[in-house]
């Protein structure tokens, strides 16, 4: 497959074809969107080695196994992450960005690293919510003065679920989301 990382003409991506090279492979665009990255983000994993990029003529693309690889690691985290805000429902409890990011492996102090918690908890939310359980991620919140707070990434998901207008309290819409999420998670 050494081959194929390097540019090429059509014709030749054509014959590596017939040879049984790999042939599931996807445009960036289409990776970065997978990944739920930008393209930005996806071109520094590529120049990192993350993925190997494929050139056919002057067109660029990545290998399929190599990008369902990645989302499956990234849906990982996701179920751990919704394992560890059910833990916290239970317990009645919230938990700082810096623990929950610590215990997923991430860097709170890596500006991409937040970004990623920001569309994870995007996803255990809208799960949580789906199952009519409220939106778990209002118990994760940023270390400061009580009373503690989410980030704006809660209240904008939040308004993007059509949950909370602009004209609403963000302070009463979080403690009524957090006493929702502990309700529907106390052990019976």
């Amino acid at each position: 497959m050494k081959d194929l990382l390097n540019d090429c003409d059509a014709p030749s991506w054509m014959a590596a074809l017939r040879r049984g090279k790999p042939k599931h492979i996807l445009p960036r665009s289409l990776a970065a969107e997978v990944l739920e990255i930008s393209k930005a983000a996806l071109s520094v994993a590529i120049k990192n080695g993350r993925f190997a990029e494929i050139c056919i003529g002057k067109k660029t693309y990545l290998l399929l196994e190599d990008i369902m690889s990645e989302w499956k690691k990234s849906e990982a985290v996701v179920d751990d992450v919704e394992v560890i805000l059910e833990e916290y429902a239970r317990l009645g409890e919230t938990i700082f960005y810096g623990e929950l990011m610590e215990r997923v492996d991430l860097n709170w102090r890596s500006p991409p690293d937040r970004n990623t918690i920001g569309v994870i908890l995007a996803k255990v939310s809208r799960r949580s919510h789906a199952a009519g359980h409220g939106l778990l991620s209002a118990l994760v919140h940023r270390k400061s003065a009580d009373p503690t707070t989410t980030g704006p990434g809660f209240f904008n998901l939040a308004r993007s679920m059509d949950l909370l207008r602009e004209d609403k309290s963000e302070v009463k819409f979080l403690r009524k989301q957090m006493e929702k999420v502990w309700a529907s998670y106390k052990p019976k």
